[in-house]
């Protein structure tokens, strides 16, 4: 716990030197985040927007509390608003998710996720030391986890799986995630991975 403090307390600073008025600060939750949150000291920003990067919801809670605290400690500490991507964070089946994706509310939050010109996430470890809150949290059935061990993978941003060599398109999994995929992540200005 010790590291991850030290960790979140330097990447709250780099943040707050980084965002500027106007900004759109995409954050993804999980463990790292929150802990950089609670870290953040206040600015006087005008016209900042804290957007999900991803959707926090499972099959047994809406998610909306902790993902909903997260975005908006961020949003607090830099005089903005938050908008959640209030949706699961993996989709039962990957045509319900690619359905809700052809919604206009849907649409709406991720051209403005689109647009972010800042994102924050951290990458977690299906195996590390520090449980990571989507394989710690009911997000993955043993099964599911069973299953991404079995093809290799060994971690995740934003919900997206990926494996040592930095391939996630062929993971089924990944076609119900609702998290920014590695490629998207690469156009955003500013990505930031902790």
């Amino acid at each position: 716990m010790f590291r991850l403090d030290q960790v979140a307390r330097t990447a709250a600073d780099l943040l707050a030197a980084s965002v500027e008025d106007g900004d759109i600060l995409g954050v993804a939750w999980g463990t790292t985040t929150s802990a950089i949150a609670a870290h953040l000291r206040p600015r006087e920003l005008h016209g900042v927007t804290v957007i999900g990067l991803n959707g926090g919801a499972n099959h047994q809670t809406t998610g909306l509390p902790y993902v909903g605290s997260i975005l908006h400690r961020f949003a607090e500490a830099f005089n903005g608003q938050e908008q959640l991507l209030a949706l699961p964070a993996f989709f039962d089946n990957p045509d319900t998710r690619d359905a809700m994706w052809r919604e206009q509310s849907t649409r709406h939050i991720l051209s403005v996720r689109d647009n972010c010109g800042i994102a924050l996430f951290g990458v977690g470890g299906l195996n590390s030391e520090l449980q990571s809150h989507v394989y710690a949290s009911n997000y993955l059935s043993e099964r599911d986890q069973r299953e991404l061990r079995e093809m290799g993978v060994v971690g995740d941003i934003c919900t997206v799986m990926l494996r040592e060599d930095g391939s996630f398109r062929d993971i089924p999994l990944n076609g119900r995630a609702t998290g920014m995929t590695p490629k998207e992540l690469q156009r955003v200005p500013a990505a930031s991975a902790w």
